[in-house]
């Protein structure tokens, strides 16, 4: 297949679920993008899924928050497991990037899934502990870190509330906090859809923070992408009042990346070629979104910065067709991805807003 025609096939799909659920056209995979434990096994590359407007349920047209989420019992039970590990091994006593770190690992070979958000007749808070989309794994880790952190302190203290009680409301309520504008789910339009509003959005809140003394260039993109492809998305068909929300949404972002572009900390991405040498400035638990270079689009694929043991850096991320694997070395995952300009990074904070 050419690059020309994986790359429309691939944003065909993009544009029917997230437009940064996934990358492009997925690199192949390379011997050290492994599991830490095992080999990846299967195919070495991407077989794109066809479009299944099955998967894409239409909206209600309602602003009120009508679904909430529940934990499965497998999902309750995994967090269990990992809190019961965490207390075992002291991981709330390592730094704050070292626990994001240890708790990723924990879902190395975890299953991807495109398309778990839209499965809904109303926008519905989805949470799972089994199967991720590239995002969907950033929030779970991100959030499960805030559990782990709020059992031990539940631990160590008289009350009579235990971690069991408290812990799955901690790590909900943080998939809340970072997947929709102002941490609220209202509707369909507050999911926080271009991972650039994403990571602003969570900036503003306190969620995460610009990373210090890193080197970027302005992204100076015009972000259009749900708005130019409406006949792509049933949720905006069926409801002119969210399409116009999407546009304004649209323009909002347009605005702000403009304004922090002309400032002197500008809202930026590494190059490419650059990212090895700002090595030095990133950390485990940094969140890399891969800058595009598609017209409309900021971001096809994200990940968590992995720091190995001798130092150098890596991405574990949720990968299509492989799930959740390890990226032996970040640039040259980068450098195999097609249309990828360079990365933006952000790093989460020790307290949620």
């Amino acid at each position: 297949m050419t690059t020309a025609k994986r790359t429309y096939l691939s944003l065909a799909v993009m544009v029917s679920l997230w437009p940064w659920v996934t990358a492009v056209a997925q690199p192949q995979l390379l011997p050290e993008q492994q599991n830490i434990n095992r080999p990846i096994a299967g195919s070495t590359e991407s077989t794109l899924p066809s479009l299944n407007p099955v998967l894409l349920a239409p909206i209600a047209q309602t602003s009120s928050r009508t679904e909430l989420a529940s934990l499965s019992s497998a999902d309750r039970d995994r967090l269990r497991q990992l809190l019961t590990r965490a207390q075992a091994e002291n991981w709330p006593q390592k730094p704050y990037p070292q626990l994001i770190q240890s708790i990723a690992e924990q879902f190395m070979g975890a299953d991807y899934r495109a398309g778990l958000l839209d499965g809904h007749a109303n926008e519905t808070l989805v949470i799972s502990l089994q199967e991720f989309d590239c995002v969907l794994f950033i929030e779970a880790i991100l959030s499960l870190s805030k559990a782990v952190l709020q059992a031990e302190t539940l631990a160590n203290s008289p009350s009579s509330t235990t971690q069991q009680d408290v812990a799955p409301t901690t790590f909900v309520n943080s998939v809340e906090s970072y997947r929709y504008r102002d941490g609220k789910l209202q509707n369909y339009c507050d999911r926080l859809h271009y991972f650039s509003d994403w990571i602003l959005d969570n900036q503003r809140r306190g969620n995460v923070s610009a990373v210090p003394q890193l080197q970027v260039q302005p992204l100076n993109k015009t972000i259009h992408f749900m708005g130019n492809h409406r006949s792509s998305y049933p949720q905006l068909l069926k409801s002119d009042g969210q399409y116009d929300c999407i546009r304004n949404a649209e323009s909002r972002l347009n605005q702000t990346i403009n304004r922090e572009s002309n400032s002197s900390s500008p809202f930026g991405y590494i190059p490419t070629p650059q990212i090895r040498s700002q090595y030095p400035q990133l950390q485990a638990g940094d969140i890399v979104a891969v800058a595009t270079s598609v017209s409309g689009l900021d971001v096809t694929h994200t990940g968590l910065v992995y720091r190995h043991p001798d130092g150098n850096l890596g991405l574990i991320h949720a990968a299509p067709n492989a799930g959740v694997i390890l990226a032996g070395d970040l640039q040259a995952y980068i450098e195999r991805v097609d249309s990828a300009i360079g990365i933006i990074v952000t790093r989460p904070n020790l307290q949620a807003d």
